[in-house]
Order: structure tokens, then sequence, then C-alpha cells
């Protein structure tokens, strides 16, 4: 005969407890929740999924489906975030941005987005993030600025160590973002920029009263100190130029004078203007400068 096995009594101790029971009904209960969570995560993880795919009629499609159907959970651009302008007008980037307060948060690509802003001559990198549910952020890195070029034209622009205009950057906007800015005039002046300022840091007291510098013929500057003082230097060797310049400088404190210009242009001679005065009889000042 088979054995049949006693059935346990069940007892107190052996039925499941006010939590228990509990916890079972709150676990039936949650599972509707679970599918609505569970479809709002398959909206934001099916459109990341477009994110960097091909330009596909289908796939933008897709991705315009998915962020109206998430915009209304609640997925809507409401405040739009501009970091690193300095210079770089908020309405451009918006504007390469494509997205409005209102528009779906999900309904556009970051990379077409952030491609659009690095086209805008100012912006060197931009990187977007969203902040779901309703903010987008931008970050910018702009081109640094290296001096304002007064064009033949008479029109300011922003040129970077290479002598290249900076497209939509606001001079005006440069300028009060860094007031060292150097102003350089006429044609020829972006290329031969850097070799300029870069002459100019071995004479730090020379360089610290310079505003604008004048490109002459393409060939020569003229430097335009604070005080007005005009100082032209030569063609061949500007550096020794400035080395008679310091001479004087250091000797007769030349630059703290009334003077109106300082022509440096012949190698063995510093010749001085004076401002006009009316008994003044024309003649200029003229000094014989030692090489030693």
């Amino acid at each position: 005969m088979s054995r049949v096995k006693p059935r346990k009594s069940s007892s107190v101790q052996d039925r499941p407890s006010a939590r228990a029971i509990l916890w079972r009904r709150v676990r039936k209960g949650l599972k509707p929740a679970a599918w609505v969570i569970g479809g709002l995560l398959g909206l934001l993880v099916v459109p990341a999924l477009f994110h960097d795919s091909a330009d596909r009629g289908s796939v933008l499609t897709g991705r315009q489906e998915w962020g109206q159907m998430a915009a209304g959970f609640g997925f809507k651009v409401k405040h739009i975030v501009i970091d690193g302008s300095d210079t770089t007008a908020p309405a451009l980037i918006e504007t390469a941005l494509g997205v409005s307060i209102g528009d779906p948060i999900l309904g556009f690509s970051i990379s077409q987005a952030e491609q659009r802003i690095e086209q805008l001559g100012p912006v060197k990198q931009a990187i977007i993030e969203r902040a779901l549910p309703n903010t987008i952020i931008v970050h910018l890195t702009e081109r640094e600025p290296f001096a304002i070029w007064q064009d033949p034209a008479g029109h300011f622009e922003v040129i970077d160590r290479k002598g290249d205009v900076i497209a939509d950057h606001d001079a005006a906007a440069a300028k009060r973002a860094d007031p060292g800015l150097l102003l350089v005039v006429g044609a020829g002046a972006p290329l031969a920029t850097a070799d300029l300022l870069a002459m100019l840091k071995n004479f730090p007291d020379v360089a610290q009263r310079v505003v604008a510098a004048e490109r002459i013929d393409n060939l020569r500057w003229n430097l335009v100190l604070k005080n007005h003082i005009v100082v032209k230097l030569p063609l061949h060797d500007p550096q020794m130029a400035l080395d008679q310049l310091m001479h004087a400088q250091t000797q007769i404190a030349l630059l703290d004078r009334p003077v109106q210009v300082v022509d440096l242009r012949l190698p063995d001679r510093l010749i001085v203007q004076p401002y006009p005065t009316p008994s003044a009889t024309g003649t200029s000042a003229v000094k014989k400068v030692s090489h030693t």
C-alpha cells in the first residue's frame, strides 16, 4: 500500500501576516502603473535610438511622431538656457537650434542642432542636453577673439589669431568682454597682427600704451597710443626702432610728453613732432640716436 503523507494542519504561525497580505494587494495594484511607467520609458528610449541615425525621411518622421506623443505627457520645451554665449547673439543661437518654446522636447535631433550652431562664426563647439521634461541647455565654446579689424569699408570685424574674420561676431560685445583687444586698421592688417603683438610683448611699456595700429600699404605699422601719440615704425627692423624708443623713454620720458608724432622710420635718428602752438615755427625736433 502506498503511504499517504499526513497533511500538516495549518496554524496561526503558517498564515501570511497582515503586512504580507497588504504587500500582495499593493503589488497587484501596481501592475497597471508599471505599464504606464514602461510606456513613458519607451517614449524616452525609442527616440534615442534615432538620435544619430542617418537622415532618412522615415527616421525623421519617426522621431517627430515620438516627440508629439511624448509632448502629450508634458514633454514640451518651456525653457531654453544658453551657457557660454559671451558675444554670440542669442537670437542666432535659437534660430540655429531650430526649436522654440512649446515644441516637443524629444522631436529634434541633438547632433544636427549642434552642427547647425557650430556653423555660426563665433562658435567653436556646441553641446546640447535635454533636461527633461521641459528644458534645453546649450553649452557653447566660442572662438577666442584676437583683435578687432576696421576694414577698408569702415566695418569693424573680430579676427582670430590666424587673421581670419569671425563671422557674426559682435565687435562691440567682444570689446566689452575684453577691453584690451587691439584695434587694427588697413588692408593686410589681420594677417600681420599676430607678429605685431608678439613683437610688442618684448616691450611691455609700449604695449600697454597701444590702443590701435594702422597698417600702411601693407608694409609697416603706425602705432596709436592712449595719449594719441602716433609712433611710426620702419619697414625694416621695427624691433630695433622700438629699442630706440625705449631708450628715449628711459632717458627723457618721451612718451609722457605732449608729443604728436614719434617717427622711427630712419635707422639712425628719432624725429619728434610736438603739438603745434601759436608761436610754433613749424619745425620738428630731430635727435640723432646712438646705437650703443
